[in-house]
């Protein structure tokens, strides 16, 4: 007779389980010269610790509550490069238990950004030790990577960082607003939806809001400041707190356009179609 309190996860057979263990090959990028080319190891199949990791599904998305940053989102574990005549890559030094993502490209070709996912155990997540997305710079020169920020960018829509002309970076960070909200038993009104009154044909999205929960929920883990951040890591807060969807500076660096979301929010369409401004911030 089956019995489930016996069951646990089982491992393949042979050769099924070599193959599945197989590093696969890594992914290779060139520098926008060309003259140096980066190894990216990808990840095996995910483990059982990532697949259980919490997310939240809201707007059209699913986002990560630890990590302000897409959930599930595929990684890369190392970095090796050498220049494009040489015949060995010589790897980088990361921390812990890499998850790079966000690659990036200086203006200049010289530096490679990107983001390092850090998950703190529950037991230490705190102020000292959390959970979320630092910006780190690869110097291909000297083949070392720095950290230019702490977990604080938020990456639940749009880019969470930019390069600027200048070697200095525009961020997205999170925004300290307490604990999550929390759900009440009670409504507080009603959910009133309009139309204009006639038949038409209306694509179908998934993960969409359904209440005045999920829109402070929305404005929880969505809102951000945008912030400069220079190539040493000093910060300056450019902007209040918003939910920034995109920023895209000018080619001098000097003019950030940026897109934030605003009420009344959508049941009927993801976050990409909310109604939104658009303007021009100066330097």
């Amino acid at each position: 007779m089956h019995n489930p309190a016996q069951d646990t996860w089982q491992t393949p057979p042979e050769p099924i389980a070599t193959m599945l263990d197989a590093s696969p090959l890594p992914a290779v990028a060139f520098s926008p010269h060309a003259d140096w080319i980066v190894e990216l190891g990808r990840t095996k199949l995910p483990n059982i610790e990532e697949l259980a990791e919490p997310k939240v599904a809201i707007a059209g998305l699913q986002i990560n509550p630890q990590t302000w940053d897409t959930a599930k989102a595929s990684h890369y574990e190392s970095i090796s490069i050498r220049r494009r005549d040489e015949k060995t890559a010589r790897p980088i030094a990361l921390p812990e238990n890499p998850r790079i993502r966000n690659l990036q490209w200086s203006y200049c070709g010289q530096f490679l950004s990107f983001t390092h996912t850090h998950i703190a155990p529950v037991e230490e997540d705190t102020i000292e030790e959390k959970s979320g997305l630092s910006l780190w710079v690869l110097d291909l020169e000297k083949a070392a990577a720095h950290a230019l920020t702490g977990p604080i960018l938020n990456a639940t829509t749009g880019a969470s960082a930019r390069w600027l002309p200048d070697n200095s970076f525009i961020c997205k960070i999170r925004v300290d607003n307490g604990e999550p909200p929390v759900e009440t038993t009670l409504p507080v009104g009603p959910i009133i939806e309009e139309n204009l009154g006639r038949i038409a044909p209306a694509r179908t999205y998934t993960n969409l809001l359904e209440n005045p929960h999920d829109e402070a929920l929305l404005e929880y883990y969505f809102t951000s400041q945008l912030v400069h951040v220079s190539f040493t890591g000093e910060q300056t807060i450019l902007t209040e707190p918003a939910l920034y969807r995109g920023i895209s500076p000018s080619p001098d660096g000097q003019w950030i356009k940026v897109t934030p979301t605003h009420r009344p929010f959508s049941y009927q369409v993801p976050i990409a179609r909310f109604s939104s401004r658009t303007y021009i911030l100066i330097r």
